[in-house]
C-alpha cells in the first residue's frame, strides 16, 4: 500500500458557473435578451450527486498555488494531509466532501460496490493486482484510466489515491480516508470498506489525496 493503511465529465475550468445555456432556445431573441437565465447547479468541474443537493469534483485534484485544481495533465496531489486538503479546496472556493457525499458519487443510488459496478474488473482503475509488481506502479493523471469512472461521470474513485473526506471516527479527532490508493488491491479500493481509513488530519503518507464538494445551486 502507499503510505497509509486501509482499514479502513470531465472539466478542468475553475469557479463557478453563473449562468446556463437553455437548450433550444435562441438567447438573443428579443424575449431572451437581458434575461438572467437559470444558474447551473454544479461548477462546470463537477457533477451532481444524487439527490441533487450537492456537487462533486470529476476527477481528483492537485495543488496549485495553494488552491485545488482537477489533476488532469499531471498526477494528482499524493502526499497531502487532510488539513492542507481542506486549505486547497476553501482557496478554489468549495470544501472537502462529507463520507455520505464521496459514499454517493462512488455507490449511487444502487449502492454500487465499486464505481462503476459490483464486480470487480481487474485493469480497469489504477489499482494492484496479487501479481503486480508495486515498485512498478504510479499515481496517474486523474481520468487516465478512462474506464475507471461512475455512470455520474466521476473518475478515479477506486484506487490511484486515497481521498480524505470530511468523516470523523467516534473520537471526533481522526478524518477517513476514501477510495484506495494505487497499490491497494481488490478488497480495499471498494465504495464502502468494513474496515474503514482513520488517520489524524495533520498525517502525511504518500497515497494521499483528495477531490473537492460544493453545494449545488439552487
Amino acid at each position: 500500500m502507499m503510505g497509509w493503511a486501509v482499514r479502513a465529465r470531465a472539466g478542468a475550468v475553475m469557479g463557478l458557473v453563473a449562468v446556463a445555456t437553455l437548450a433550444g432556445c435562441d438567447t438573443a431573441a428579443p424575449r431572451y435578451r437581458g434575461a438572467a437565465l437559470p444558474a447551473a447547479p454544479c461548477p462546470v468541474r463537477m457533477a451532481l450527486l444524487p439527490g441533487g443537493a450537492s456537487c462533486i469534483d470529476v476527477r481528483e485534484a492537485s495543488i496549485v498555488a495553494g488552491r485545488a485544481e482537477p489533476a488532469v495533465a499531471a498526477p494528482p496531489a499524493s502526499a497531502v494531509s487532510f488539513v492542507q486538503a481542506s486549505q486547497a479546496c476553501r482557496a478554489a472556493g468549495f470544501r472537502l466532501c462529507t463520507g455520505t457525499e464521496w459514499s454517493a458519487a462512488c455507490g449511487g443510488t444502487e449502492a454500487r460496490r465499486y464505481p462503476y459496478g459490483e464486480a470487480y474488473e481487474a485493469g480497469r482503475c489504477n489499482t494492484a493486482e496479487p501479481t503486480s509488481d508495486l515498485s512498478q506502479i504510479r499515481v496517474q493523471p486523474s481520468g487516465a484510466f478512462t474506464r475507471c469512472v461512475s455512470p455520474e461521470g466521476v473518475f478515479d474513485l477506486s484506487g490511484n489515491v486515497g481521498e480524505w473526506t470530511d468523516e470523523r471516527d467516534v473520537t471526533g479527532t481522526l478524518r477517513e480516508l476514501r477510495g484506495g490508493a494505487a497499490r491497494n488491491g481488490e478488497s480495499n479500493v471498494r465504495c464502502v470498506l468494513d474496515d474503514r481509513g482513520f488517520q489524524p488530519p495533520e498525517s502525511v503518507f504518500e497515497g494521499q489525496g483528495f477531490r473537492c464538494c460544493a453545494d449545488a445551486q439552487r
